[in-house]
């Protein structure tokens, strides 16, 4: 009796120390009491309206930082204080941050008014503060510790009024704004944009906002705004209170004009302001429905960041709607990420310098390159603090805010579209401050499912019907969609359905086609994802988004989606699978242009879709307990119940309790359980979120053994403790070893027989059978590729080459590397083949790799000459042939060697450098030209080895004074030909000859001249002001024609990069042959004509307009009349 009752005592004793243990845990996570050093952030805002959205995104933020171990080891706090949204309390509660001087960062204000009264406070006494909301441009102008994560003021009215001139076509609007700070500069700015567009202002009205007769004041502008008839917008510059007050008014007196409003109305207090008007429980939406409304986000068009940050949110606090609680999350981000980079030591004492420093931080986040991606999209400040962020347009639909179907997207570089003049008269784009901005159709996305089969999770393939539609406005054809998930390429079949209502169009299509699963990102191990994800074929994001028809579908949360499936049972429950989520959402698509003519002028060569994502996220439907535990549970039952076992594990060792091995062994079996069951939730989900591309079944099916090695266990324990001890003491003898131990292995071979057939899913009787012959196989094969195996191990940790690499292996064929697996290396040669390579060979070979460590390889040849030219001059002419070749890198100094005379030439060994050994033969082949002419001009013609001495005749070299006689010379340029044979033979006489030594100017960029230069030897470098060095040139080429011809300014300088050797013509030498020839001018022009036209082709200048220039001589044969008839005069 005394041995059950300490029995009892103790496991009473561990569930008590474990629930204890537990209710302290829990007390301190709710009371916020946390041992780890804490930093303070301050959020200050209306704490009964748009302030309590702040906090709460800004919390869900916080609390996840803390989760994962806080800031630099310090768990995060959040100070809020309440402004009231008044101007005067904002300041007082600013002093009050002051006052308590703990807080890091300041997030708030709500209205600009009171912003600006805080940003005073916060300037004066040097602590940086970012509003989520606050829009007024005072609010971050001579304040460098104020930054916005919205857009401002002047970018929102200069915006409506550009939208409701150039997208919506208005010719008139009524004006309606308040005296306060924000509706009073909001309608300055729209007043003054609207003045610059030509956009009639039909009526303007102001009140104020703290005038005791405010309701007078908006009845009778009401009144007024009656008479002026509904051809006129109606934009309300107001805080959403007085807003609210207005449309009540409008709608009530049945005023038919549309309207648009500030970002400002986009808040909780404007939506609930009709929800008592019985007009808005009859009708939801009665009073806002067709309200246009600028704002910083819109869900239906946001990211998938946006649409997890909304889920979570609804399930945290029921609702999701408001836009200001993203932005929140986004501004605690971003200090949060300040605190982390900024060298921050979140200590009283240097409370100041942390602050300073989280300033510059922020201050130092000014372009997309260091922006902090978040909820709303990518957060940057300029050199004001104004985050840059676009203006989105929306437009009230059941008491929702939907995207308009128009939407303005900045064009980031006017290169993108080669003809901007054709673009804007075709409204593809809209200039709009002097800056263009692409007009952008917005196309809602509906998708109803009808069926789900065949799921093939082993294939991860699966078969859906679904209704598809498309609801859009214009001339577009959204069908022309691209299934990215699609097992094979879907065409979209004829619409079942097509209407049209108020320049609106909806096609609806009914599509059946196999899938892909997993198309998304998992965001549970237990799940897959099925669904559709598809992008236009050819229009890009910055003509086309598709969003969320949120209208269409019902506006109804995921949780309403997934009851509806379940209902209509599109996913059969004999699977075992059920729908748990159902998400819509856009994205953006990243692809390459593939060379499109369209997209040749975007400098990374990619573009973006738009992309729509409908994913239904599937659980797997099983009785068992298994990761079924939450896990905010999970962690601490696996810490408590590890403690457990291990008490009771150490109890055990007592002699007294060996006696109780029943108790005993229930609660380590207990233990073990919810150590097994928790541990699995934990360390799955942990690593689900740190490495989310690593696939989860592998750990899964750990623990799948670790449950069957926990039976093993205790079929094992219950042996020891019911078989073998019992039998010890009744026959007062030890069991041998042998025994114990051949019944523990035999249960676990069992267990391990288990593990194969049930975890692994292999058949025990064909796997015992065959396993000698497996043995057997295994060995053989190891034999075979042993070495190619380690031999690809070795190449892939030392990686004497990679793929795209050109080499040569030992004495294979040279090629590009393609592949390098553990048993092989693939090349593809030059003659297109593939070459596979064992890698033991590979490994073993000598290995030449032209890419290593750079690109630039070098190429070496030999040039034959006759020796009876002199060595020096040989290797200039050779040196300067291969300088003026395009193919050779210009920053390695080509080799020029004389290697003797053999039997029957002088020997030249060239060397030179050139870059992607893909090109070589081509490179060989336009130094070998460039040789080649350059020889010729200097009349030297390379040397054949002549074996038939006596029966060949052989070929007479013109020779150097003759291949250099200036009438030579002249025969062979096209514009002197023309000429007649005598005018030739006087330009020959009259002809002028330089030598320059190298790097002398030769003629100036924007110096005139009248003259033409014919290179007989040397090199000459083409440069100008803006690119530097555009071409070289050799021996026979020229320059200066233009000059000598027209008189027009030297378009380059020319610099002698060898020595050079020079003809000049001028003026006055061609005047005389060119009036006796008049004809002449005709032709010459010409060859000017389409001397610039391959001239502008070579610099990638040429466009239609030159092309069409070009082409047309009659401007060159004019200015050369002109520019002779001068000289006479």
């Amino acid at each position: 009796m005394k041995i059950n009752r300490f029995v009892k005592y103790i496991a009473i004793g561990t569930v008590s120390l474990s629930l204890l243990v537990w209710f302290i845990h829990e007390g301190i996570e709710k009371a916020g009491i946390t041992t780890r050093e804490t930093i303070h952030i301050a959020v200050i805002g209306d704490m009964e309206k748009e302030g309590k959205s702040f906090v709460q995104g800004i919390q869900l933020y916080i609390d996840a930082v803390n989760k994962e171990g806080g800031v630099n080891g310090k768990d995060v706090i959040l100070d809020t204080f309440d402004d009231k949204n008044n101007p005067e309390v904002a300041a007082e509660q600013a002093l009050k941050i002051v006052q308590e001087n703990r807080a890091l960062a300041v997030v708030g204000h709500y209205y600009s008014n009171c912003s600006i009264a805080g940003g005073n406070i916060y300037k004066k006494y040097g602590i940086p503060a970012i509003t989520p909301a606050a829009t007024s441009v005072a609010v971050t102008k001579d304040n460098e510790w104020y930054f916005r994560t919205v857009f401002n003021d002047n970018l929102q009215g200069r915006f409506i009024a550009n939208y409701l001139k150039k997208v919506l076509h208005q010719n008139s609007v009524i004006v309606i704004h308040e005296d306060g700070t924000y509706g009073s500069y909001l309608a300055n700015i729209f007043l003054d944009t609207a003045h610059n567009l030509n956009l009639e202002i039909a009526g303007r009205y102001q009140f104020e906002v703290n005038n005791q007769n405010l309701n007078a004041r908006l009845e009778e502008i009401v009144a007024d705004v009656k008479t002026k008839g509904s051809d006129s917008f109606i934009f309300i510059a107001a805080q959403a209170k007085e807003g609210t007050k207005i449309i009540k008014r409008l709608k009530d007196e049945n005023i038919k004009n549309r309207v648009i409003v500030p970002a400002a109305l986009a808040s909780k207090t404007f939506q609930e302001g009709f929800k008592d008007d019985s007009k808005e429980k009859l009708n939801p939406g009665f009073y806002t429905d067709g309200i246009y409304i600028s704002a910083p986000l819109i869900f239906d068009t946001a990211n998938e960041k946006a649409q997890q940050f909304k889920k979570d949110f609804e399930g945290r606090y029921g609702e999701g709607d408001d836009i200001r609680a993203p932005f929140a999350y986004d501004t605690a981000m971003v200090i949060v990420e300040a605190i982390k980079n900024g060298g921050i030591s979140g200590i009283p004492q240097t409370l100041r310098e942390d602050r300073k420093k989280i300033k510059d931080y922020l201050a130092k986040i000014n372009n997309i390159g260091d922006a902090i991606e978040g909820t709303t999209g990518f957060n940057y400040f300029d050199e004001n603090g104004d985050a840059q962020k676009p203006v989105a347009m929306g437009v009230f639909k059941n008491e929702k805010i939907v995207s308009a179907l128009v939407q303005l997207q900045s064009m980031r570089n006017r290169g993108e579209i080669s003809d901007l003049e054709q673009a804007h008269k075709e409204e593809r784009i809209l200039l709009i401050d002097d800056e263009y901005m692409y007009k952008t159709n917005v196309v809602y996305v509906g998708v109803e499912i009808n069926e789900i089969s065949d799921l093939d999770l082993g294939n991860l393939t699966y078969s859906l019907d679904f209704f598809l539609w498309f609801r859009y406005r214009g001339d577009i054809e959204p069908q022309e969609v691209e299934f990215l998930n699609a097992l094979e390429p879907i065409r979209l079949p004829a619409p079942v359905k097509i209407e049209t209502m108020d320049d609106m169009t909806r096609q609806l299509y009914r599509i059946k086609s196999r899938f892909k699963v997993d198309f998304l990102s998992r965001h549970n191990f237990m799940q897959h994802v099925l669904g559709v994800n598809l992008r236009h074929r050819d229009l890009t994001r910055n003509n086309l988004i598709y969003v969320t028809d949120i209208v269409g579908m019902g506006s109804v949360s995921s949780d309403e989606l997934v009851k509806r499936l379940g209902e209509k049972q599109v996913l059969s429950p004999n699977t075992g699978w059920q729908v748990g989520q159902v998400l819509f959402f856009p994205d953006i698509m990243r692809e390459s242009s593939l060379g499109s003519l369209n997209y040749l002028n975007v400098k990374s060569g990619r573009v973006d879709y738009s992309m729509f994502n409908m994913g239904l996220f599937i659980e797997h439907y099983e009785l068992t307990l298994r990761r079924t535990i939450p896990l905010k549970w999970a962690d601490k039952l696996s810490v408590l119940s590890g403690i457990a076992l291990i008490l009771l594990i150490m109890a055990l060792k007592r002699d007294e309790l060996k006696h109780s091995p029943n108790t005993i062994l229930l609660f380590q079996t207990l233990c073990a359980s919810l150590l097994l069951l928790s541990s699995e939730v934990v360390v799955l989900n942990t690593i689900a979120e740190e490495a989310k591309t690593i696939s989860l079944e592998p750990f899964v099916k750990v623990f799948d053994v670790l449950w069957w090695t926990a039976v093993a266990w205790l079929l094992h324990s219950m042996a020891e403790l019911f078989v073998w001890v019992p039998l010890e003491e009744r026959s007062g003898r030890k069991i041998p070893r042998i025994a114990r131990r051949f019944l523990a292995f035999t249960i676990y071979l069992m267990a391990i027989f288990a593990v194969i057939a049930f975890v692994f899913d292999q058949r025990l009787t064909s796997l015992l059978a065959t396993s000698g012959v497996i043995a057997m196989i295994i060995g053989l094969a190891i034999q075979i590729n042993i070495s190619n195996i380690f031999s690809g191990i070795a190449i892939n940790v030392e990686h004497p080459f990679r793929v795209g690499d050109w080499v040569q292996i030992g004495e294979f064929e040279e090629g590009k590397v393609v592949d390098i697996t553990w048993r092989s290396t693939r090349i593809v040669t030059r003659m297109g083949c593939v070459l596979s390579i064992p890698n033991s060979r590979a490994s073993e070979s000598a290995i030449h790799n032209f890419d290593y460590p750079d690109s630039t390889y070098w190429i070496r040849f030999i040039v034959h000459v006759h020796p009876a030219h002199h060595p020096d001059r040989v290797q200039k002419i050779i040196r300067d042939a291969v300088l003026s070749a395009e193919a050779v890198v210009k920053k390695h100094t080509p080799y020029i060697v004389f290697r003797g005379v053999s039997g029957w030439a002088a020997d030249y060994l060239c060397y030179f450098a050139a870059e992607d050994y893909t090109w070589r033969l081509v490179h060989e082949e336009s130094v070998w030209k460039r040789i080649w002419i350059h020889l010729e001009r200097a009349g030297i013609s390379p040397a054949i080895q002549r074996q038939e001495i006596h029966l060949f005749k052989g070929v007479k070299e013109r020779g150097e004074k003759n291949a250099t006689d200036p009438l030579t010379l002249l025969k062979e340029i096209d514009i002197f030909r023309p000429f007649s044979e005598e005018a030739k033979n006087y330009l020959s006489d009259r002809i002028r000859s330089h030598r320059f030594p190298p790097n002398q100017i030769i003629v100036e960029q924007g110096k005139p001249g009248d003259s033409l230069f014919i290179i007989v030897e040397g090199v000459v470098g083409v440069r100008t002001n803006e690119k530097g060095e555009v071409a070289r040139l050799g021996s026979g080429n020229f320059f200066g024609e233009k000059a000598l011809m027209t008189g027009e300014e030297r378009m380059a300088t020319v610099i002698s990069l060898t020595e050079t050797y020079l003809f000049e013509i001028t003026k006055e030498d061609i005047a005389g042959p060119l009036s006796e020839q008049p004809e002449v001018s005709e032709l010459i022009s010409k060859i000017l004509a389409e001397r610039e036209k391959v001239m502008n082709s070579r610099t990638k200048k040429e466009t239609e307009e030159s092309v069409k220039g070009s082409t047309d001589h009659s401007n060159f044969r004019k200015q050369i009349e002109k520019f002779f008839s001068s000289g006479k005069s």
